[in-house]
This record gives structure tokens, sequence and C-alpha cells, in this order.
């Protein structure tokens, strides 16, 4: 007869039958090799009963199987342990569970300081953008009410108080005063207009009537325009439309009746003033035309030409006002054009190496001022009156005048500009404003060589300014991004 035994080793615990006579002795489990105490075999009693385990090693009585309590006592521990953990879990799940009817958006945030910081900005920009819808709708409706009086009422000016022409409502704050308040005749102090356009004003011009102004404006790559107000009352008077890309520079026939505007899209349009009819648009072999002018009697349009990736040559090209066709190709420039102007029977024009001076009505080239001249680079420069006084933006060197026949150095003026920052003398001739980079427009005495006041006309740099022929107005253009903004000025008299 065998003996039923199990293993006792815990990792195991597989049964096994031994030979009877091995009873009271110990043997090896065939699975792990566990030696193993064979209790000794008793005759079995008829009371005895079948036990499932072996309570005492001196019980006898016959069994199916023994086994040891070791085995066990390894499974209790577990099974407690995971009672336990179930226990635990219930709990924690308990308390932190949302009670009925409360969803966790409406239990309290922990103070977590990244989380209210969070929340702070969240709420800030939640208020900015409030506070931006209703001013837009404010505008809107400005706008809108502005609209359906000047549809009833065309004949009605458009003054300082209206809304801009732009529904965005400007955040350009309003210009302070000049830093030298000095009254001075011919500086200009006080706002008449201003006009949001929206896009950066490239450049403005006074008519030769005095009776409008026009400014080119446009954002790089982008379709430019130009328009056209009444000086006297701010009332828009023409919308100049059709170039590709942005207006660059702007000019008007001395009879005031056609209008010119130069692109960034290579072309010259000549439109009629009143009617902003096209009279004729020239196509250049050139990436942009970068300056535009007419000649004092009107007989001539020149455009300064010039390819961004310098593969073309720069050159000027001259039209006749009564054919619309090309008379002549002024050439001798090699670098990037910047400005353009007649000087009664001369042209001058000048790239970032020299400046030119051609004969208006031959195309022959008179005279030729280099960049060692000017003592560096020169950029934006403008003439006065009596074509004798130049004004030079030179790099590194700020504002130089020379005397234009000797070429003499006058005079320095210490400026930090770009090279755009447009350069005007005023009609009488004496008195010099030079537009900066901060939108400060400085105003020097000429024969007194010194700065006489200073105007803070904008926030951004200043890209046109142009006086009225009789010096009683002026007007100055800015703009970067989205901010456009074009203001009429008036001067001193007295």
């Amino acid at each position: 007869m065998a003996i039923s035994i199990r293993c006792t080793n815990p990792d195991c615990g597989k049964p096994c039958r031994v030979k009877d006579e091995l009873g009271g002795k110990s043997v090896k489990c065939p699975a792990c090799g566990q030696r193993l105490m064979v209790p000794p075999q008793k005759s079995a009693t008829p009371a005895d009963e079948p036990a499932e385990s072996v309570s005492r090693p001196s019980e006898s009585a016959p069994r199916k199987s023994v086994e040891l309590s070791r085995p066990r006592a390894v499974v209790w521990p577990w099974l407690a342990g995971m009672a336990a953990v179930l226990l635990v879990g219930t709990s924690v799940g308990y308390f932190l569970a949302p009670p009925k009817g409360r969803t966790d958006e409406d239990r309290p945030a922990q103070a977590d300081p990244k989380s209210q910081e969070l929340a702070a900005i969240n709420a800030d920009l939640a208020k900015r953008l409030a506070d931006t819808e209703e001013k837009l709708k404010d505008s809107l409706a400005a706008n809108a009410d502005l609209t359906k009086r000047l549809a009833t009422n065309p004949s009605e000016p458009v003054k300082k108080s209206d809304p801009p022409i732009q529904s965005v409502p400007p955040n350009e704050p309003a210009p302070k005063p000049p830093s030298k308040a000095a009254k001075i005749k011919g500086i200009a102090d006080k706002e008449l207009f201003s006009f949001q356009v929206g896009d950066p004003v490239r450049a403005v011009a006074f008519s030769g009537d005095g009776k409008f102004v026009l400014a080119g404006f446009g954002k790089p790559g982008l379709r430019g325009q130009a328009i056209t107000w009444d000086a006297k009352t701010g009332k828009l008077l023409q919308t100049f439309t059709g170039h590709t890309g942005h207006i660059t520079s702007v000019a008007i026939a001395p009879d005031s009746k056609t209008v010119a505007t130069a692109s960034w899209d290579g072309s010259v349009k000549w439109r009629d003033a009143e009617t902003a009819n096209c009279r004729a648009t020239w196509h250049l072999n050139s990436t942009y035309v970068a300056a535009v002018a007419f000649s004092p009697d009107g007989r001539l349009i020149a455009g300064g030409t010039c390819d961004f990736n310098l593969k073309q040559p720069t050159y000027v090209q001259v039209w006749g006002t009564a054919t619309g066709q090309p008379t002549h190709m002024l050439n001798g420039l090699v670098s990037h054009f910047n400005s353009l102007r007649f000087a009664r029977k001369s042209l001058l024009g000048n790239d970032a190496s020299v400046l030119m001076r051609w004969n208006a009505t031959t195309g022959v080239q008179e005279k030729a001022i280099s960049k060692e001249t000017f003592g560096g680079n020169p950029f934006q420069w403008t003439l006065d009156a009596d074509d004798k006084t130049l004004a030079v933006h030179v790099f590194k060197k700020g504002v130089v005048l020379f005397d234009l026949n000797t070429e003499k150095e006058l005079w320095a003026i210490p400026a930090d500009l770009s090279t755009t920052s447009p350069l005007v003398f005023a009609p009488d001739g004496r008195t010099l404003a030079v537009g900066g980079k901060t939108g400060v427009v400085q105003f020097w005495d000429v024969p007194a060589k010194k700065e006489i006041a200073s105007l803070n006309a904008h926030t951004d740099a200043v890209g046109g300014l142009a006086f009225s022929p009789n010096g009683k107005l002026m007007v100055t253009g800015a703009g970067n991004g989205d901010k456009g903004i074009v203001r009429i000025w008036k001067c001193q008299q007295e």
C-alpha cells in the first residue's frame, strides 16, 4: 500500500506517493529534491475518519492524501494582502470621488501656484479680447454712421474727429507737441487732419496749387494704393489702384492735373488727378521702380529703376507727356536706385555709390559726384528752391549739406536715419526738415546751422515728408505693419 504525501517546499507543493515501508523515513521530492518526512503507516480502525491534513504525526487512520500546514500558511497572507488592498482602494475612491450630484469641475481647485498663474493669464486675455471686440463694434458703428452721412451729404468734410478710413481703430497715441515749443515761422506745430490708411506710407506730395495732398502706401509684396485728400477740409478726393506691388514714390504735375505713381511691381502709372483715369502705364525691365518725378514744365516724366538682385542695369527712363512715349534712357548707375528730381534743365538721380546729373532734354551726362566726395554712401537727398544747396543723407555721417556747383561741403547734421528717411527744404530755403526713424521731424535753420525745433509727428519711422508751395502746411506719412498714418500740419506764419 502506498502512502500519499505533499512536498513542503512552498515553491513546489506537488503530491507524491511512496511505499508504505518507507513510513517514518525521509525521502526526496521527485520534483524539487526537498527532503520529506514520510509518516509511519498504522493499521486503520473503523472509528477513524479519513483526514485531509495531518494535524498530529501519531495519527494512523487511512487517508487519501496528506497536506502539510505550511503551504496553507503561504496562501492566507496573500489572501489577506489582497483584501487589504481592496479595502484601501475602496476607501480612497470613496473619499476622492465627487459627491453625488457634483462633478470634478465643481470641486475647489488645489492651491497650485502655477495653476493660479495660468488662470490669471487666461482671465486677463479674456478681458482684453472682450475689450477689443467692444472697440471694434464701436468703430464699425461709427464708420457705418459716417458712410450714411456721406451718402446723404457728399460734400461733408472728413474732419479730424471723424473715424479713420479703416474699421480698425488706431492704436497710435496722439502726437506730442514739439519738444521745443518756441513758435517759429515755417515750423509745423498744429495737427489739422489725420488719416489712417492701414499700410505703411512710403511717399507723400503736395499739389502745385496747394489744394490737395497725395500719399502712396502698401505692404511689401502686396497691392499698393494712392489717395488724395483736400488739404483745406480733409475730404477724401480720389483713390488710385492698379499696382500689384506697394507704392514706392509719388509725384504731382506742376499744373496739379495729373499724378504719377511708381511701384515695386516695376511699373509707372500716369493718371488724371480728378477722375483717376489712367493715361499711361509703363512697364520697365526691372524688379521695381524706386522713384518718379515731373519736370518743372510738366513735359517730362522720369522713373528710376532697379533690379533687386542687380542682374539688370540700373537706369532712368524718361517719357514725354505729350505723346506718352519714351524719349531717352539715362545710364551710369550701378547699384540700388534711391532718389530722383528735376532741377531746372537738369535731372539728378543717385544710387548708393554716386549721384548723377544729366541734361534733361538730351540725356547727356553733365556731372557725377562719387561717394568719396560725400564721405560715404549717399541715400536720400533734396535740393533747395534755388537748386544750389544739396542736402544728402550720407551713411554713418548723418545729413551733409553741399554746394551743388562747387561740390564743397558746407556743414553736417548728426542724425540717426534709415536709408529711406526723407529730407525736404521749406519753400523759402531757410529751413530743412528731416524725418527720423523714430517718428520725429527735426527742423534746422540752414543759415544759422542749428536745430530750431522738433515735432513728434509719429510713433513709427517717417516715410514721407513735404511742404505746401506757400509753406503754410506740411504733410507727413509713416507706418509699420497694419498702421499707416498720414497727417496734415499747420505751420507757424508769424
